[in-house]
């Protein structure tokens, strides 16, 4: 990652209003405190660097909480909207992120720090039944003001039976192992990182997790098979069906549990475990509320392969309500960074060069 927004950013506000100027310098100084606090390397465990044409929806989100912050995985469904795990929108005590306080890159296998493509979220939308103590219903928006220029590309939704041998990767910008879980020595990877998810429909996932009962449900269940598992950075990032290019979502990133797992020690959940479990919001039992809350027509967001199974269509509600919410502590896979003092990276002279000129053509 070549790209310093420090330098850039006031060859960039020659070509905005008074407010864009004002945004720009939000960015640049979220950025320098990003780098600052961020820790670890945002790697997927036991994983590889992405083909970008298998998740080009990828986005990476970071929530800047001034003195802290986390970052997060979401997937790009139509022009200025996101898709990622309600929980992304909520801070480690379980109180809402404002809006104003996120940022997304977009259209890029770079994390933020070397993506131009950065933009501070308008709106974010948590479902309204999401449970911050079981994770059900881990599922919510993001929107965001586009720039008229550039296209993307947006990711559609798997409509179709989840099985144990449905080939699925999942993606995001978590750390790679879990000794990287504590450490502050390092930066994000410029790079997108993917790994194979082995779905599952084992005993041991109804076992530390009572509200599953099936891949049919509102949470797809993953066993763990070569230590390859997502982590915490991962969160909201897409699992997604590995049968075709551009690869369709089948679930969100939420959390992960395991035998061996001790909440009471206070110690960090330790990622690819032999004995742990993934657990993906289904997305395809959202349908209807993503489209609700979008504006985007369903035939839109969904994609149909041969076997698709049109009563996928309906949502399904297994909303646990309050008084039903069982005591079940799960590790959320996003990540709370802290702080690191390196330097900034490099400035990137072909972007500067070619930002102003834009900036020349405009005040000309």
């Amino acid at each position: 990652m070549k790209f310093t927004f420090t330098f850039l950013f006031p060859l960039i506000i020659a070509c905005f209003s008074k407010a864009d100027q004002q945004n720009s310098t939000d960015i640049s100084d979220v950025l320098l405190r990003f780098k600052q606090k961020i820790s670890s390397s945002f790697k997927i465990v036991n994983g590889t660097i992405a083909n970008f044409k298998e998740f080009p929806y990828a986005v990476f989100i970071y929530a800047d909480l001034d003195d802290s912050g986390y970052a997060c995985t979401g997937s790009l469904i139509g022009k200025g909207v996101i898709m990622t795990a309600a929980h992304c929108l909520y801070d480690d005590l379980g109180f809402k992120t404002r809006a104003s306080s996120i940022y997304v890159s977009v259209g890029s296998a770079s994390n933020i720090l070397g993506n131009p493509n950065i933009y501070k979220a308008s709106l974010t939308i948590p479902h309204q039944r999401f449970s911050y103590r079981s994770l059900g219903n881990d599922i919510g928006l993001i929107r965001y003001v586009p720039s008229s220029f550039g296209s993307s590309s947006y990711a559609k939704i798997y409509s179709s039976k989840v099985s144990d041998d449905l080939p699925a990767k999942a993606a995001g910008w978590g750390v790679t192992s879990n000794d990287d879980i504590d450490s502050d020595d390092n930066l994000p990877p410029d790079l997108l990182m993917s790994t194979p998810i082995q779905i599952s429909s084992s005993n041991i996932c109804s076992t530390l997790y009572s509200p599953w009962t099936s891949n049919d449900g509102n949470q797809i269940c993953t066993t763990i098979v070569d230590g390859q598992d997502t982590c915490f950075g991962d969160s909201g990032g897409p699992l997604a069906y590995s049968g075709v290019t551009p690869m369709p979502i089948i679930g969100i990133t939420s959390f992960g549990l395991s035998e061996s797992y001790d909440p009471a020690s206070k110690k960090k959940f330790k990622c690819g475990s032999v004995d742990g479990v993934g657990f993906y919001t289904h997305a395809i039992n959202y349908i209807d509320w993503i489209s609700d809350n979008t504006g985007i027509d369903k035939k839109n967001l969904i994609y149909y392969d041969s076997a698709v199974n049109q009563s996928s269509d309906e949502e399904q509600d297994a909303f646990i309500s309050p008084s039903d919410d069982p005591e079940i502590s799960v590790s959320v896979k996003s990540v709370y960074p802290q702080i690191n003092s390196s330097a900034l990276p490099p400035f990137n002279y072909f972007i500067s060069f070619f930002t102003l000129i834009i900036s020349i053509i405009y005040l000309v």
